[in-house]
Formats: structure tokens, sequence, C-alpha cells
């Protein structure tokens, strides 16, 4: 059993120059390979969160049980990950509308410039013209 932290540690310093060599984006690349890390702590023959949770439960609900009820998550999670990559203007806004809802008192101006950085990074050709111009981006 690895966490998702010893995982990112052995493989990121090898990983990112390939990945920032053939010219990805290193945000959306740490965006996916943070949603199959979570995919990889539900599923078997892994799935550390569920035997984490069978070692919370005890023997009130038996393991099949617990894996079959993380099938809606893992649906969830393969969803996200069929529509996010061609959708990035959208996660881009979506995120940046959460980031600057949770935005508030001494860290109100960091949360904002975030937002902003996160926008700047994603290219909004072919985005509707529409949402392009409702202050999301500025410039």
């Amino acid at each position: 059993f690895m966490d998702p932290l010893g995982m990112m540690l052995l493989t990121l310093p090898v990983v990112t120059p390939v990945i920032a060599d053939l010219g990805y984006d290193l945000v959306w690349f740490g965006v996916i390979m943070v949603k199959f890390l979570e995919i990889g702590l539900i599923t078997p023959p892994v799935g550390l969160n569920v035997y984490i949770l069978k070692g919370v439960v005890g023997d009130a609900v038996p393991l099949e049980t617990i894996f079959k009820g993380i099938m809606w998550f893992l649906a969830m999670d393969v969803l996200t990950l069929a529509i996010l990559p061609g959708n990035q203007p959208l996660a881009a806004i979506i995120a940046t509308e959460i980031i600057l809802q949770q935005a508030g008192g001494l860290f109100d101006e960091v949360f904002r410039r975030f937002a902003q950085q996160l926008l700047n990074t994603i290219p909004m050709h072919g985005f509707p013209a529409n949402l392009q111009h409702q202050g999301y981006r500025q410039g």
C-alpha cells in the first residue's frame, strides 16, 4: 500500500520533465494525475480508502458492500476524466467561481490572484464568446 503523496514523490521527478518536454500544460497534468490517484485509492486490488473505511466500520458492513458502494464515486470520477480534457475553459471557470465564493477575510486577495492566474493558463479560443466577456478573464 502506498499513499498518494508517496506515489507523487516517487513518480513526479521522473515524469514531470517528460510531460513538460512533450508540451503539455503541467497544471492540467496535475489535475488529471490527482483524479487518477483518487480512482486508485478506491478501486481494487489496493483501494486503500476502502480498507480504511472497513477498519472504521468493523464487521458491521462487509467489504463487498463497501466496494459496491464506491461504484457511484468511481462512475463520477470516470465521467469527470472523460469530460474534463475537452472542457478546460469551463473547468477553469467553475473552479474560479468556487475559489472566489470561498474567498474572504485575510486571504481574499490571494484567492483572487490565484483564480486569475488559473484562468490565464487556459486558452479560451473555441469557447463561447458570451462567456469570454463576462468578467471571467481580464485582458
